[in-house]
């Protein structure tokens, strides 16, 4: 296997995971900066796994109350709709934490944010 073989499959614990297409890219002192508030994200997100019925609103307050963003921090979430999961986006600069939460799974990352600015996972 190639080093770029490996790069490309690499996941967290190997460093820096390839980002979404389109998404921006961390340093990897981006990456650790980000880690904390990364941690937070997927606690919390397993909380709202079991949840049913969440709403936008919801999950707004949710996603305040459990990371206590600065006001400058972007917050963009998606209810679950049809087959479209629930989603998180918390950007603060160039750092974003995405959440994509189904039932049974949970993917939190720390990402760049999207071509317009966002932070909501693109996948679902």
């Amino acid at each position: 296997m190639f080093l770029w073989q490996v790069a490309e499959h690499a996941g967290p614990q190997f460093g820096s995971p390839k980002p979404e297409p389109g998404r921006e890219s961390l340093t990897p002192a981006e990456r650790k900066a980000a880690e904390p508030r990364r941690a937070a994200m997927e606690a919390l997100a397993k909380e709202l796994q079991g949840e049913s019925g969440l709403t936008e609103e919801r999950l707004l307050d949710r996603t305040r109350a459990a990371l206590a963003p600065p006001s400058s921090a972007r917050i963009d979430v998606r209810a679950a709709s049809g087959d479209r999961p629930t989603g998180i986006g918390l950007g603060e600069g160039r750092i974003c934490i995405t959440a994509t939460i189904c039932p049974g799974d949970v993917d939190v990352r720390a990402e760049g944010r999207n071509p317009d600015g966002s932070c909501l996972p693109q996948g679902g």
